[in-house]
């Protein structure tokens, strides 16, 4: 299953990054200030499950 993933940095909720996850669902936003916090929406685009957000994640390198 493929699913994508939208990246937004917080507060504002600007969208920085959109991707596709791989067949395993593994995604990775690169390249990001690590002096921010963002927030990740995942969707299933078949609809089968529902979103999954996860909010103040701190990017690593």
């Amino acid at each position: 299953m493929y699913n994508n993933a939208h990246g937004a940095m917080l507060p504002a909720v600007e969208v920085v990054r959109w991707m596709w996850s791989d067949p395993a669902g593994n995604w990775q936003f690169n390249n990001l200030d690590p002096a921010q916090r963002y927030g990740v929406i995942a969707y299933d685009h078949t609809g089968t499950y529902d979103p999954v957000v996860k909010l103040n994640l701190i990017p690593t390198p």
